[in-house]
Order: C-alpha cells, then structure tokens, then sequence
C-alpha cells in the first residue's frame, strides 16, 4: 500500500505554515497554542513551497477548526507558481466527514493524482471564511519532504479563488513565525511514476553570476528511468526576453546509474529556456527543458533591519527578470525578500529593477539580514555567521559579484569602538572567503544613526566601516544612509520609506558601477567616447565639484570617492579605456 503523507497546509494573513505528517500518525499541532479569530475577515489562502522530491498529490482539504462541521462548501486548488497555473481544483463538501488528527479535524475531497516535481514552486489555497481557520506559533510540525517559501492571501474580505497564481492574485505575503492555518493535502510517495527525463538543475528563475568573458557555466543535472549513451543541452531565448542561444551541446559523454550531470556554457542574458534531449547511439530519446534561467548579477545581502524587510512600502519589481532565492528554489524579487527577517520593504526589489535596467541582465538576491543585530552576532562561530556561510555555499564558487552588508546601528547603541567593530567585521570577511574558496569582494554601507544613540558612538562605528574599506582592497564603500533621518526618508525613527528605500538602492547601484564597472556607464563592458561624454557633462557641472555630488547625481564619475568629479576620475578613465 501508498504510504499516505498528510500535509498540513496553513496559511495566513500575517504568515503561513505547514507539515507533512504519514497518516499513520497524527498532524501534530498543539490546540491549547491556536487561536481562532473572532474577526470576520474572509479570504483564500495559500502557501507557496517546493519539494524535495516527485511527490503525487491525490486530496485537498480544510480544516474544521472548531470540530463543528464546516459552514459551507469550500473550494480549495493547487497551482504552479512559476507560471500560475491551475493544476488541479476540488469543492470540500460542507457535508462531508472530517478526519481528525492530534484533536483537529480536516475536511479532504479527492482530485486526479499530480505529481509535484523538484525544481518548481507551487501553491495550494483554499476559502475560509470567518471563523473556519487559526493562527499560532510553533504549533506544527513540517515534513522533510516539503520546503515551505511564505504565505499568500487574497485581499482582505475577497474569499473567492482566483483562477490563477500570481502576486497580484495571492497579494499578500507573510513569512512571519506565527500563522494562519487554513488548506490541507495528502500526498504520497511510493510508486510515484517518475518521468522518462527529470532536471534537479537549474532551478526555475535561477540567475548565475557572469564571470570576466560575460558568460557562466549553468549546471545540468537530473535523473533518468532508461540508459542513454550520451546527453545534449541548449539555452534558448525566450520571448521577449535577450540573450545569445546555444547550440547543441554533449553535457555528459557517459551517462552511468540513473543520474545525468555536467555543463553548458551560456552567455549573459535571459531568461533562457533550458532544454536538454537524450540519445541512444543516433536514436534521440526523451526531452525535457526549464524555462527562467538567466546568466547575470548574483548578490548576497547581510546586516540588520535596514538590509532586510522593515522599509515601507513593500515592492514588486516591474522586470522579470528580478530573482530572489528562498533557500532551496528562485522566485520572483518581490517584498518582502525570502530568508531576511521582516515582512515589509527593502531596497534590493528596487535595486533589482534599477540593475536590470542599467546591466540588460537577469538579477539575483540572496538575503540574510536580521533586524536589531550587532556585528558580534555575526562573528563567525554564531548562527547568524552561519546564514552568510550557507548563502556562500548554496550559490557556489565565483558565484555572486559580491556580498553587500549593511550593519551599525545597534553597535552605535552599544558603545562599540571602531578598532573593536573593524575587527569583528574583518573577522566575517575573512571566515566568509575561507568558507567561499575565493576572494568574495564586500561592499560594507556607512550605517550607524540611531535614535538612541550619540553622535560619539555612531562616530565610533563609522569609523570602524571606513577601518575595514580602507584596510581591505577587495572592501568596497557601499551605501551611506546616515544622512537619511535628516533628508526626511524614515518611515519611522530608524527605518526607510519609500524615498529612502529608492534611495538606498541608487547607491548601491552607483558603489557596483565605480568598483566594478569603473568609467563604462552603461556599463556595455567596452570604455569608449559614449563614457569620456558623461565624464566631460559631470566634470563642467559646478554641482559635481562639491562634497553633495552624489545629491546630483553626479558620483557615478566619482571614482574615487573623493566627493567631487576633478582630473583624478579622468585619468581612472583613461586607464580604463587604455587596458584592451
């Protein structure tokens, strides 16, 4: 017999949760922690999530949170998040008979088995309507099978399902701790018939940091149910998209077991269509391919509240093209961005847009902050160092431009010195390359305003950033927001609205060009006369020639930081355009 796997599937207005329990044994969640909301609030929820492996899906249900029969039918639906489709689709009976587990009674209908494949976010949503779902924390337990992305709710009081999936459909999104539970499923994993051809690699919406010839190697790798003697790949534009396709290449001479592995040369661009065929001797075989792949800036983002989702308001980026990862597959930038702590704004879904539009490449955010952190925290040896350690590793080698951290304000309320603040972020530095296996740069923001702190202290934290840019030739000055509270761009007294949220960004964009792309504006990769001009427009604006130049827009030509645009950046220029 199938093994049955009961999922919990919550959902929620502030978050969502879920567990993966056989039906043999209860779904562990501890009533005396729920709470069920005397509000009248209705929606449908949902939850994004991916799998770990080909699971098959044969029921949907709900659940009866007060063990009192459900009040009305209820649809509930399964979708493909990557493209919003709807999968599958079933009315929960309001006569229909719960089964009850650990004390809570759910409410399944059957649909006609889908099988759920790696590599692929999906979503599962039902209605609810008052009093027909709970919120708690840490009342369930999650299966290992299933990886939970966040929660997603139609607007407040618009319970009905829409057809498709999207951020705009599902428009708010939650991974707070505590939760809304609302839809369930069954699930199971024996006999699931695998396909003739699977991928594991790459990931939909997966970006793949370009090297210094503007290309990358994406990884191939999958599993197959017939021998081959050798396996082909390709990258295909597609629609709408830029890029440079691929001919046909062998990706593995030798295929052995039931796995298939190797690489593709893809130049920068996207998104890509991935495909990949199958040969016995000259006899093609099955064919499988994964749309959304890019090749261009990965970044991986650290620090406290103001390098995760504390900012107001929350974005959507206007460009595909925009990723983030949420620890085990890529989705589309919105906020608040996966991983980080928070569940409002940032600035990486507008830097995200900015990028796109300044580079013509797919973007990729990796985010890790945590609100309220010291620098200490992040030493490594602590949990929190262990977040920059797994982004590291789950991007691999020369696998992002750099990692971005914007830290400071709680050393500024704890009287940390610079000397002491250089050395524990040098420390994260150093740990961070070791682990990397390659000079990972750092663009280190000057952050350290806090209300609650003194002018001395934010002083001596300032200055312990500027100690490790200075100190380090692979440190890179990032973004400087300690002005912020005096321009107006707090959203509350420590935090970016949307003004300062934007402007965040900008610098970001502008510490990325001059470090890494210094004089090519475009940046096309070539120094030519198009940049010698926007130096010249620079150099003549008396605005440019003061310490306010970047309020004018002005420090993309400032090359070396200096505050002003003088014969220094010409000659950073000239280098530049001399070295072919």
């Amino acid at each position: 017999m199938n093994t049955i796997k009961l999922l919990l599937i919550t959902f929620l207005i502030n978050c969502l949760i879920i567990n993966v329990i056989a039906s043999s044994i209860a779904v562990e969640i501890n009533p005396t922690n729920a709470t069920i909301p005397g509000h009248s609030l209705e929606f449908s929820l949902g939850y994004t999530f991916t799998v770990d492996s080909e699971i098959t899906v044969t029921d949907l249900g709900k659940f009866d949170v007060e063990g009192d029969g459900m009040a009305a039918d209820a649809l509930a639906c399964l979708f493909n998040w990557d493209t919003g489709e709807k999968l599958a689709s079933t009315v929960i009976s309001a006569s229909s008979t719960g089964e009850v587990t650990s004390g809570i009674s759910t409410h399944f209908a059957a649909i006609d088995p889908v099988i759920l494949n790696t590599g692929t976010a999906y979503m599962v949503a039902v209605e609810v309507a008052s009093q027909e779902f709970m919120f708690g924390s840490g009342i369930a337990t999650w299966d290992e099978d299933i990886n939970w992305i966040e929660g997603r709710a139609t607007g407040v009081g618009n319970p009905a399902m829409p057809d498709t999936a999207d951020v705009t459909t599902f428009e708010i999104a939650r991974d707070a701790d505590a939760c809304y539970f609302g839809p369930n499923f069954k699930f199971n994993t024996d006999d699931v018939q695998l396909p003739e051809l699977s991928l594991s690699q790459p990931k939909t919406r997966a970006v793949f940091q370009r090297n210094d010839q503007n290309i990358a190697m994406i990884p191939i790798q999958g599993t197959y149910a017939d021998p081959f003697t050798h396996i082909e790949a390709r990258a295909v534009v597609m629609d709408g998209f830029i890029g440079s396709p691929t001919d046909w290449h062998i990706i593995d001479a030798s295929p052995t077991g039931s796995n298939f592995s190797g690489t593709l040369s893809v130049a920068a661009g996207g998104w890509y269509s991935i495909e990949v065929r199958t040969f016995t001797d000259d006899l093609p075989g099955p064919s499988t391919a994964v749309d959304r792949v890019g090749v261009g800036e990965v970044f991986v983002i650290s620090g406290q509240s103001n390098s995760a989702n504390f900012g107001q308001p929350k974005m959507v980026p206007t460009h595909d093209t925009v990723s983030a990862w949420t620890g085990s597959s890529w989705r589309h930038g919105y906020d608040p961005q996966p991983i980080a702590y928070g569940v409002n704004g940032s600035p990486w879904s507008r830097l995200g847009d900015i990028l796109v539009e300044r580079f013509g490449v797919p973007i990729g955010f990796v985010t890790t902050g945590i609100g309220a952190t010291r620098v200490d925290q992040w030493v490594p040896g602590t949990p929190y160092y262990n977040r920059i350690k797994t982004a590291i590793e789950d991007m691999g080698e020369n696998g992002m431009r750099a990692i971005l951290w914007h830290q400071g304000e709680s050393d500024s309320i704890a009287g940390t010195s610079a000397s002491v603040y250089a050395s524990r972020l040098n420390s994260i530095i150093a740990q961070s390359r070791a682990d990397a296996g390659w000079n990972v740069p750092w663009g280190v923001a000057l952050a350290s305003y806090h209300p609650y702190s003194s002018p001395a202290q934010e002083a001596e934290v300032r200055t312990g950033q500027e100690l490790v840019i200075a100190g380090d030739p692979l440190v890179f000055q990032g973004a400087d927001t300690d002005d912020f509270h005096n321009l107006g761009w707090l959203a509350d007294s420590v935090h970016f609205d949307g003004t300062g949220l934007l402007e965040h960004a900008r610098w970001w964009e502008v510490s990325i060009i001059r470090t890494f792309f210094p004089c090519d504006f475009e940046p096309n990769r070539i120094v030519d006369l198009s940049d010698f001009a926007r130096l010249a427009t620079c150099w003549l604006d008396s605005n440019c020639n003061s310490v306010s130049a970047f309020s004018y827009g002005c420090n993309d030509c400032d090359f070396n930081n200096d505050g002003k645009i003088d014969v220094q950046d010409l000659k950073m220029c000239i280098y530049n355009w001399l070295d072919i």
